[in-house]
């Protein structure tokens, strides 16, 4: 049996063992609900909308997005904008001449606006400096250079693996989801470089362990689910989750981890983003 494999077994038997004792949740409230509420201003507010096709986005409230970052290319993508070329050229550039300027979070956020905009790009020189920043225990570093691995660039550095499945190494497949299973904590979540365990952290290592091919629908997602959902959800008088708090101590909530965790739920009910991405041929 290949070590990838043992891998997800182990990641299995963990979070089945933690899932027979997951107390009931309350009910999250639908992303077009949320979104109708509050406007849509990240792209992975706009992702979460897309997925579900369950509202005329026109209903909804968006920021506009323009300019030259990831984030820009990936908000209008989902939201169904035009992208101009040079929206895309230097993002191309950068990750086929330079990665090694890039954090290991923009290297993941190029990689997904190249992806969302259909652009093709020569990864070669990216997938290598990527490889580069894993460390002994499977984790990633910030940046070119960092020796130590920390859990936020290692949550990029995950599905930015699985995005490029055919082009890394099976060590490097295997190594950093053993860094996420000996990282994960009793209630399954993940902790981020405070020490506390975080919201948009443990949503990202979820949908990084469905693009992985953990059943989205099976007992393990779940488990990590009803974590989010019981940890970080705000309930509202009628049990449905309003809204999500970054950290389970916090008094306010936060749009980031509310952003996070909605399309987190989307992902465990319908499957991986970018899988759902390429059945559908794309956005348009």
């Amino acid at each position: 049996m290949k070590m990838r494999t043992l891998t997800i077994c182990f990641l299995l038997v963990a979070l089945l063992l933690a899932s027979c004792t997951q107390k009931a949740v309350p009910t999250t409230v639908s992303a077009a609900d949320y979104y109708a509420d509050n406007g849509i201003s990240s792209w992975l507010d706009a992702a979460s909308v897309w997925m579900t096709n369950s509202a005329d986005n026109s209903s909804f409230i968006y920021n506009n997005k323009s300019g030259t970052t990831p984030e820009s290319v990936l908000f209008n993508v989902f939201s169904n904008r035009d992208v101009e070329s040079e929206q895309t050229d230097l993002l191309k550039s950068a990750l086929e001449q330079s990665p090694e300027k890039l954090t290991t979070e923009e290297m993941a956020l190029y990689a997904y606006a190249l992806k969302a905009a259909k652009v093709d790009y020569d990864a070669a020189a990216a997938v290598a400096e990527l490889e580069s920043r894993q460390q002994s225990d499977g984790g990633f570093g910030l940046g070119h250079d960092y020796a130590v691995s920390e859990p936020t660039p290692s949550s990029y550095a995950l599905d930015l693996v699985m995005l490029w499945r055919d082009k890394v190494s099976d060590n490097c497949y295997d190594s950093v989801l053993i860094y996420f299973y000996n990282n994960m904590t009793d209630n399954n979540a993940w902790e981020d470089e405070d020490g506390k365990e975080s919201c948009s952290l443990t949503c990202r290592v979820l949908m990084g362990f469905i693009h992985a091919g953990i059943r989205y629908d099976g007992d393990d997602a779940k488990a990590i689910l009803n974590s989010v959902n019981t940890l970080f959800g705000v309930k509202a008088s009628d049990n449905t989750i309003k809204a999500y708090k970054e950290y389970a101590d916090d008094t306010v909530t936060s749009k980031q981890a509310s952003s996070y965790a909605l399309l987190a739920n989307t992902v465990a009910s319908m499957g991986d983003l970018w899988s759902v991405f390429d059945v559908r041929g794309g956005v348009n």
